[in-house]
């Protein structure tokens, strides 16, 4: 099963840690699965990053930059609540 991937509103694409997002919402890191996202953007800055499915927001936000900035990658850490988990996500995730 291939899951349906969303775009996330810009102002949930964050620089601050995860302890540092949950503390703000009232939530703890422990209810949330972690999981490496990266994406890119164009020299127009139209940002192509495909979050995984569930994705709330994603945190520890950095931008690598070409030397001309033609191209910016981005890479981040998504925070999936556990509650949308579901049996397959959960072992796709666990196979890394």
């Amino acid at each position: 099963m291939v899951e349906e991937k969303k775009e996330i509103p810009l102002e949930k694409i964050l620089t601050v840690s995860a302890s540092e997002y949950c503390a703000s919402i009232g939530k703890r890191v422990d209810e949330y699965v972690l999981v490496g996202t990266h994406g890119y953007s164009d020299h127009r800055f139209n940002l192509n990053l495909n979050p995984p499915a569930g994705t709330e927001a994603i945190v520890g936000t950095f931008f690598e930059y070409s030397g001309n900035i033609k191209w910016v990658m981005v890479y981040g850490t998504a925070l999936i609540p556990k509650k949308q988990e579901n049996s397959e996500r959960t072992k796709a995730i666990n196979q890394y």
